[in-house]
């Protein structure tokens, strides 16, 4: 709650942690947490996702909430920003999987080889089946070294649309992707996510990140973040752009900070460039273009175009 006088101005996060003791550390595990900002005398924020990673230990907890964890905001009373709350953490009976991205060089330098892991595990109690992992090879940014295919310890890779066919993942089994990748342009960031699971993961929802943060434990990436309490989410929300509906027949609607002449540019599955513009109100009208797979690419600090599928009417 805003108890003050005058409207907290600015972005700030309330983050929410594990911890051993009532004291919040670096050690502590970060679970979630809420941006939000301009908050004005009276409102609150109520609701958080919050999820436990799947290695943690088993047991008794202090769960933690702290308002304004990088400090943007200026208050009267500092003192009171920190909330405390003894939590057991048990094993939930179901699927839990979890992806995990090894990179070589996690610079990725261009015109150079570098291989890149992608392990799976289902760290749940109950088999997986349906299991697939999207882990796509932008046109223009990067491709597998020539001659070379993805060596999958179960499945099947599709290069062209980025697809792990995993199938089956049993309790406590591990499968592994190798491949190796060949950047053609600087900031090229590897980025996968389990997209589809035929049974409800207990902690993670498939299919429903954006590159390139690992939000949940079905994602993984090489992105690094500034040191601190937890993942500089200030900085990673403000640069990440969403768009919804997708899959979509006439428009898409971009979520996210951007101005409001922010240039963009749509490309097709071939690297190619099918429509450029500004984003008028966040919409983008897409009624002309063919069904298919296309990446949006919006010229604000985040330059990882953003896949989308297009349906025919």
């Amino acid at each position: 709650d805003n108890i003050g006088a005058s409207t907290a101005a600015g972005e700030f996060v309330v983050g929410f942690y594990l911890s051993e003791d009532d004291l919040l550390t670096a050690e502590d595990i970060y679970i979630g947490h809420i941006l939000t900002g301009d908050l004005e005398v009276g409102q609150h924020q109520a609701t958080a996702l919050v999820s436990v990673p799947g290695e943690t230990v088993l047991g008794t907890y202090q769960l933690i909430a702290m308002v304004d964890v990088d400090q943007e905001v200026e208050e009267a009373n500092e003192a009171n920003n920190l909330f405390v709350q003894t939590v057991e953490v048990q094993r939930q009976n179901g699927v839990d999987l979890e992806l995990f991205l090894e990179i070589e060089n996690p610079a990725m330098p261009k015109y150079t080889a570098n291989t890149a892991v992608l392990r799976l595990s289902n760290a749940g109690n109950e088999a997986a089946s349906g299991v697939q992992v999207s882990f796509p090879l932008f046109a223009g940014q990067v491709v597998l070294v020539g001659g070379t295919e993805a060596e999958a310890s179960q499945g099947r890779f599709n290069s062209f649309t980025g697809i792990w066919d995993v199938r089956d993942l049993e309790a406590g089994e591990e499968a592994t992707l190798t491949l190796q990748l060949y950047p053609l342009a600087d900031g090229f960031v590897p980025y996968a996510q389990v997209s589809a699971c035929e049974q409800t993961d207990i902690d993670s929802t498939p299919n429903n990140g954006v590159c390139c943060t690992a939000n949940e434990d079905d994602e993984a990436t090489t992105a690094t973040s500034d040191e601190g309490l937890f993942p500089n989410m200030v900085n990673q929300a403000t640069r990440r752009i969403q768009i919804y509906p997708n899959p979509t027949v006439d428009f898409i609607q971009l979520q996210g900070i951007f101005e409001p002449t922010t240039a963009y540019q749509i490309l097709d599955s071939f690297g190619k460039v099918v429509q450029t513009a500004t984003v008028e109100h966040g919409t983008i009208e897409i009624l002309h273009l063919p069904s298919g797979t296309y990446f949006l690419d919006v010229k604000n600090q985040n330059h990882v175009p953003i896949r989308f599928v297009k349906l025919a009417r």
